[in-house]
């Protein structure tokens, strides 16, 4: 695991990445890898669960434009709130997407409509939330007369 870590930091001219990642990755691994790659405009990352702890290092990257997050989220309002307090002139725009948000600790909507605001006021840029709803099984809806 070091040795891939110490790999993509050495990438110091990327500007877009795209992680899918299995869940052995730590916040540890993805706060070495993005405080490496200051150059970064565009970023996925999938496959792990993602904490707060990870917007600090995200905030240090002064052109990121574009932030899918897809695993497991578990952000609080006062960790997105201080992540775009810390944003720049470079972060213009930026588009925020948080795809997997662990429903345990999911955003009210009074929270995500704030986030937003601060978001929008700050950078002109836009936040989408949307929560984990776990896997579906279509099988068992067809056999069920309550689901068309």
């Amino acid at each position: 695991m070091d040795t891939l870590v110490d790999s993509l930091k050495q990438l110091k001219q990327l500007r877009e990445l795209t992680l899918i990642l299995p869940e052995i990755f730590r916040d540890e691994h993805l706060i070495a890898i993005f405080t490496s790659l200051l150059l970064l405009e565009e970023l996925y990352v999938s496959g792990l669960e993602i904490n707060d702890i990870v917007l600090e290092s995200l905030a240090g990257i002064q052109n990121l434009r574009s932030v899918t997050l897809s695993g497991i989220s578990k952000f609080t309002t006062d960790g997105l709130l201080e992540y775009i307090s810390r944003l720049g002139p470079g972060n213009s725009g930026i588009r925020i997407h948080v795809d997997m948000a662990d429903p345990e600790t999911i955003l009210g909507e009074s929270d995500q409509i704030l986030i937003k605001d601060c978001l929008a006021k700050k950078t002109g840029g836009s936040l989408e939330y949307m929560v984990f709803r776990g896997r579906h099984d279509c099988s068992v809806c067809l056999g069920s007369t309550d689901n068309p």
